[in-house]
């Protein structure tokens, strides 16, 4: 088992594969949008533990990129890769998926044409303002959301569509500040950390001077925050919704005695 394609795990790495199940599920076709029988989709993590007894999985902790990110196999490439056998027997044998929600997950991978590695980023993002990775080499910036893959442009190319700057930052989606945006479905990215210092690969011009990512700010172009605006339905309309129903259950508030 490979920590990544080219880096193997950390010497003294021991512990358990387990299954994690994703904080978004897809909906069965029942009309209640349940999902089926319980069962989730997820990924597959390496907790490391302090000895070899299923006792200590609670001590351990996972095993994470350098970015901070879990090492995962994820859902699409359990059920997609040629490689992944032995591992959808397993989670099929201990009732932790079924045949049915591996041929879905094919299915969307078929329709997407977009694969996990060409994604970038590790992360399943169900709720905005939860963190992802983004490698400001690529052109476009790829999340995850519900085993649903959605790509929007680098805000840091050039003309040319060369990149302006080599490194990988953590940012997350906010809906945007600006009053005039309130009732608009617009989101904006904002740098939460820096992981990989941010080389130039080309100058910046004097109007795009003050774009230079930092941490806790908006990714900006011209000096104003970049804007992500959700036409139709997909991916970042369900981040949307999901927030959506959150502020509502805050509003209603906890019900009260004999109300």
């Amino acid at each position: 088992m490979q920590y990544s394609n080219r880096s193997p795990f950390p010497p003294g790495s021991h512990g358990f594969f387990y299954f994690h199940p994703a904080s978004t599920t897809h909906a069965s076709d029942d009309p209640d949008g349940r999902p089926e029988k319980g069962l989730r989709v997820g990924e597959v993590r390496f907790r490391v533990t302090p000895t070899s007894d299923p006792a200590c999985f609670a001590e351990g902790q996972d095993l994470r990129h350098t970015d901070g990110f879990p090492w995962s196999v994820s859902f699409e490439r359990i059920a997609t890769n040629p490689a992944a056998r032995d591992l959808r027997e397993i989670l099929l044998r201990d009732n932790l998926t079924n045949m049915e929600l591996l041929e879905r997950e094919r299915e969307r991978a078929r329709v997407r044409g977009v694969s996990a590695s060409a994604c970038g980023s590790r992360r399943t993002v169900s709720s905005l303002g939860q963190p992802f990775s983004v490698n400001l080499r690529l052109k476009n910036w790829c999340i995850m959301v519900a085993s649903e893959y959605t790509a929007f442009e680098n805000p840091f190319l050039q003309p040319g569509r060369r990149p302006y700057f080599n490194g990988t930052m953590i940012c997350c989606l906010e809906r945007s500040p600006l009053p005039e945006h309130a009732d608009l479905r617009v989101l904006v990215i904002k740098v939460l950390k820096i992981t990989d210092p941010l080389v130039p690969l080309a100058p910046l011009p004097p109007e795009r001077a003050i774009d230079v990512p930092v941490e806790g700010a908006l990714v900006s172009r011209g000096g104003s925050p970049h804007l992500v605006r959700v036409y139709r339905p997909g991916p970042l309309k369900l981040l949307l919704d999901a927030e959506a129903v959150a502020v509502a259950a805050r509003a209603s508030g906890p019900a009260l005695p004999g109300g």
